[in-house]
């Protein structure tokens, strides 16, 4: 990775998003100094040599992939690594708060407010969240967000309802993470927490290829089942369809009530973009 997208990616110490000037200033900072550029363009941080929280957790969204989903080698020590970190990355979600959730409406008569609930546990399908058969209940912050998620097609009539917070809620938050500071105590730890905090984000808001879903929801699955047994009430995490969005996943349903007044709206336009790509890997012959 090219150095100054690294310094942006890891300490945001610029206000520009242009990496390529970044890069060019911190040639021309090292230059008469003992480092040479193609030493700093050319380090692999730990995080990417497979060690540091970053290695230990995608070593184990390995091992929970393809060797093991119960009693993962890794599993301890990542459980180990992270437990108190966890309440150090929370938000508060004040009791009386307002979330949402919709579905796209393809019957002829209305939603009922129990329709946009949680659906019952034997109808529970593995998701990025739950395993199959356990009731979580997926929201986001806003009508917009709402919509995205459920990806309508122009023409379609989606339903959404506002839920309140039942009471207050400590959320594994996913979403505010400033970068550390460049020159404090523990910067090297503490980047290294940020760098766990990001890869998470990015695992857990990722698009899921249809045939491979169930097999990558697995991952994210331990760690939400890892969040709630350290006795948080969610996760909420940057949306995948809405980049300005965010969602929140809550273990209890009943923590929060839709409101009875179901909305409706027709998708007028829908926006794709695009970049050229290679073809994934699907795991044919």
């Amino acid at each position: 990775m090219p150095i100054g997208e690294r310094v942006q990616k890891d300490w945001s110490l610029f206000r520009t998003d242009r990496t390529d000037l970044i890069s060019d200033f911190i040639v021309e900072a090292v230059k008469g100094t003992e480092y040479k550029v193609s030493q700093l363009t050319t380090i692999e941080p730990k995080r990417e040599a497979g060690l540091g929280l970053v290695g230990k957790w995608e070593n184990l969204s390995n091992e929970l992939r393809n060797t093991d989903r119960y009693f993962a080698v890794g599993a301890v020590d990542f459980r180990d690594s992270i437990s108190g970190l966890l309440r150090q990355h929370t938000s508060l979600m004040k009791q009386g708060n307002r979330l949402y959730r919709a579905r796209v409406h393809e019957q002829s008569e209305q939603f009922a407010p129990k329709d946009l609930d949680a659906p019952p546990k034997d109808l529970c399908t593995p998701g990025r969240a739950n395993p199959a058969g356990i009731r979580y209940i997926y929201l986001a912050h806003s009508h917009d967000t709402a919509i995205h998620e459920v990806r309508p097609q122009r023409g379609a009539v989606v339903a959404f309802g506002e839920f309140a917070v039942q009471r207050d809620l400590e959320l594994f938050s996913l979403v505010t993470n400033d970068a550390p500071d460049f020159f404090g105590d523990g910067a090297s730890d503490a980047l290294d927490v940020r760098a766990l905090v990001l890869a998470l984000a990015e695992q857990l808001q990722a698009p899921v290829l249809q045939a491979s879903g169930p097999i990558d929801y697995v991952p994210t699955q331990y760690l939400c089942s890892l969040v709630r047994a350290e006795g948080l009430d969610g996760v909420e995490y940057p949306s995948s369809l809405d980049s300005s969005g965010t969602n929140v996943v809550l273990f209890e349903p009943d923590d929060v009530k839709v409101n009875d007044n179901i909305e409706y709206v027709r998708i007028d336009t829908v926006s794709v973009d695009w970049s050229v790509t290679t073809l994934p890997d699907l795991g044919g012959s």
